[in-house]
């Protein structure tokens, strides 16, 4: 029979985000990404469905009002998944538009990385739609 868990596990009792190691070449180093939490999930929902809207299949934005749309929202989820080694946030809402003058392929790359990570990448997103889509009576 498995534990019977109360409220301890949302006091940090319960499993770590998961983390993974970038190699960022241009940069000569690793950036640690680690999956968002269920609230950064719930902010960005609306903006992954546009984001990959807006890319499409060729995952290249087709006007000047898609690729800043797609540029901001790429720097929100590196934001939020940029972490140190100890866990904390690298890059806080101070320096959030130094990331908007990050290259667009490492950029893009970063927030793939995490989308994969917390399961909202493409493939996830269509089934999540899917799911969301069937109706229970």
């Amino acid at each position: 029979m498995s534990r019977v868990v109360g409220l301890e596990v949302l006091n940090g009792g319960g499993p770590a985000l998961r983390r993974k190691s970038v190699n960022v070449p241009e940069w000569d180093g690793d950036v640690i990404l680690r999956e968002l939490t269920g609230a950064e999930r719930l902010e960005l929902t609306a903006g992954v469905l546009d984001l990959y809207q807006v890319l499409g299949e060729s995952g290249m934005p087709k006007s000047g009002d898609d690729v800043r749309r797609a540029i901001e929202f790429a720097a929100r989820v590196v934001q939020m998944a940029w972490v140190g080694e100890s866990g904390q946030q690298v890059v806080g809402p101070e320096q959030f538009d130094m990331l908007l003058g990050v290259p667009w392929e490492i950029l893009m790359t970063l927030a793939g990385e995490a989308l994969t990570l917390s399961r909202m990448a493409p493939g996830d997103v269509d089934t999540l739609k899917k799911s969301s889509s069937t109706t229970t009576s």
